[in-house]
């Protein structure tokens, strides 16, 4: 045991530069939180972020944001010439406004010219705020007629057309052809909305330029993606095709000029070779041919690009390492980043800190920046360039404001093959803190399965693993073959590989956590939502010595059953290959856990959502009847009314109380 903890102090002075040079002390079976202390901190990390989805408008003098309250969000609008407004007591701003919305009943809203804030509701249509008239009213004259419908394709904003404020370009279903979008020109004035480009198959979304010229659409046939570009005579001919599945990506994320330079993601070079990891390019849309290579790292896919508020500028390229990270491409952006963390740090930011550009201004030096950390959720500043001034917008200063500091976490690299053509897994783990600040270890431990499963874990402030660390439990989140972000090599990797490769990647991941001593072999649980429910269920039927419990929200319990969902759905030629590829129904029924539930020996907690629209509730419906049958050990909670991703405090509460409870039951603090 003494040798264990020796190597491990080493591991941690090795794999933790950020931390310094402090000398780091494991402290073994440390306590968890009181329970009145429990009690508050899970009250508010399951509660709406008292200020968040803040942004600017172009001319720089309102802000909207949405404040909590209680189960809901209220959205606000407000001067930015008095920008703090206070979350505990919004009402003291005299000059804010709140929109008769919650968020739950809004798809988006986004700024336009003229300090107009377009609203596009779930169920009545687009509605514009006049914020420098305090007016509400309807985007499209109802007397004019036309506007989306609550039961078409969901309308999108395509272009502010910056050298006209009082006119914009969205895209909404077009009535003569049932299922794809038209492109519309509004006049934001009048009301008045007209046609300029008509629906066709197969687009399903435009592309217009920020002066307001569209010269692109793209779509899908079966699995190929499909890139279409205006010719001279204003038909539209084909420029690019691509197998999803097989082929370099190519990413489309806007048009910067009307010329056609667009800005795409892709791993192909210029002469259209399959490279592994995607990189940044400039595009000629009229021709889909890559042009210039903006960005690139050796060992991440570059994952998006930060654009100024009317696109016209590429600010930055961002990837995910570790954390989020920017690659800036404009100096000017970069010396207001640059000033802005200066100031930050005039006080401790903590070694995860990042600052991230958020808006900025057309007519005023104003821009609004995020502060992202693993320690706190997002907070916004506002920067004046023409005084150098920076303010917080939620009235805590630079200070700041709670300070979550239960965990310190790094990256780990898990070996997942012999062969050398298969590289080693990244681990995202994360050590919880003693009230000392030393690091402790309490034998007990959680694999934290991210959904998807073409996503991946990262560093960044999380409530769940905050709520996890702050009572004792060592997290490792593994990014198995599959997850995104490390190249199309890894994310292929998975296709076809549930209950496979995928689940072989996450028992490593396991035995990894048990070996390096952080876990004991006899405390180890699995937690996951979607696909990481379904991993997490697996885990305990497919591997009970590994772990002793599992903890499964809105998870997959059938293969087949999701298949034939999928099925039904449209484009789903472009999911299902990467779940059922040529498998046999035979070989989903033994991947999955609702058809060998009878091999259970180890207690599960299922959590599902009534309204889920990606999982359905028969999922955990099904396993729980097979589980009651089997007279398994388990437990079935229902969230009535709950969606996929439990957007309401009440439902992350319960989730987060009931997996605590359960893990304390099966692989809490035991007689050592």
């Amino acid at each position: 045991m003494i040798r264990r903890l020796f190597l491990m102090q080493i591991f941690f002075q090795l794999c933790l530069p950020v931390f310094g040079s402090v000398f780091i002390t494991l402290v073994l079976f440390a306590s968890p939180l009181s329970a009145d202390r429990n009690v508050d901190l899970l009250s508010r990390l399951s509660a709406h972020r008292p200020l968040s989805g803040i942004s600017l408008s172009l001319t720089g003098e309102y802000l909207v944001g949405l404040i909590a309250d209680s189960e809901e969000q209220q959205i606000y609008v407000w001067s930015a010439e008095q920008p703090v407004l206070k979350p505990e007591n919004p009402g003291d701003n005299k000059t804010a406004e709140i929109l008769p919305y919650l968020r739950s009943e809004i798809n988006w809203l986004a700024w336009v010219g003229g300090n107009h804030l377009i609203l596009s509701l779930k169920e009545k249509g687009l509605v514009l705020y006049d914020a420098a008239n305090a007016r509400l009213r309807p985007l499209i004259d109802p007397l004019v007629g036309g506007g989306p419908r609550p039961d078409q394709l969901p309308p999108t904003l395509l272009s502010t057309i910056v050298d006209d404020p009082s006119r914009i370009l969205m895209q909404w279903e077009d009535p003569d052809v049932e299922g794809y979008p038209a492109v519309y020109e509004v006049d934001v004035k009048n009301g008045v909305s007209t046609k300029i480009v008509g629906a066709w198959k197969p687009i399903i979304r435009w592309w217009a330029t920020p002066k307001g010229k569209v010269l692109a659409g793209e779509g899908y046939r079966a699995r190929r993606h499909q890139v279409y570009s205006r010719d001279i005579e204003a038909g539209w001919r084909k420029v690019y095709e691509n197998d999803v599945f097989k082929d370099p990506a190519y990413i489309i994320l806007g048009l910067q000029s009307d010329d056609g330079r667009a800005l795409v993601i892709s791993n192909a070079d210029q002469d259209g070779h399959e490279q592994d990891k995607r990189a940044l390019w400039y595009s000629d849309i009229n021709s889909g041919r890559l042009i210039e290579k903006l960005a690139s790292t050796d060992n991440y896919d570059i994952a998006g690009a930060v654009l100024d508020m009317l696109g016209q500028r590429l600010i930055a390229a961002t990837y995910t390492g570790v954390q989020n990270e920017q690659i800036f491409l404009d100096e000017a952006f970069e010396a207001d980043h640059d000033a802005v963390l200066e100031r930050l740090k005039r006080r401790p930011v903590d070694e995860t800190a990042r600052v991230w550009f958020a808006g900025n201004s057309k007519y005023q030096n104003r821009s609004l920046f995020q502060l992202r950390s693993e320690h706190h959720p997002i907070r916004y500043f506002l920067y004046d360039r023409s005084v150098d001034g920076l303010i917080a917008l939620d009235g805590k200063g630079i200070q700041g404001g709670i300070y979550d500091d239960f965990h310190r976490t790094t990256a780990v690299n898990i070996p997942v093959s012999r062969k050398p053509s298969v590289p080693e897994m990244q681990g995202i783990l994360s050590v919880p803190k003693a009230a000392n600040g030393r690091l402790a270890l309490s034998g007990k431990g959680v694999l934290l399965i991210h959904g998807g499963p073409v996503r991946r874990s990262k560093q960044q402030y999380s409530t769940l693993l905050n709520w996890l660390t702050s009572n004792g439990y060592v997290v490792l989140q593994p990014n198995f073959r599959g997850s995104s972000g490390f190249g199309d090599m890894w994310r292929r990797a998975g296709y076809r590989e549930w209950g496979n490769d995928m689940q072989d990647d996450i028992s490593r991941a396991a035995k990894w956590l048990i070996k390096e001593g952080y876990v004991k072999k006899d405390q180890l649980c699995a937690i996951g939502g979607s696909y990481g429910g379904y991993a997490s269920l697996l885990g305990v039927i497919k591997d009970k010595k590994l772990f002793q419990c599992a903890v499964s929200l809105n998870g997959v319990t059938s293969v087949p059953h999701l298949v034939n969902y999928l099925s039904n759905r449209r484009f789903s030629l472009l999911t299902t290959p990467r779940i059922k590829g040529n498998l046999s129904e035979r070989t989903l029924r033994r991947r999955s856990p609702l058809y060998i539930a009878r091999k259970l020996k180890r207690p599960v907690l299922l959590l599902h959502a009534t309204n889920d629209a990606n999982v359905p509730f028969e999922h955990g419906q099904l396993m729980a009847a097979v589980l009651k049958q089997n007279r398994s050990d388990y437990e079935f909670i229902v969230l009535p009314g709950a969606e996929h991703q439990l957007k309401h405090p009440r439902f992350r509460k319960t989730y987060y109380e009931n997996a605590l409870r359960f893990l304390e039951q099966n692989i809490g603090d035991k007689p050592q």
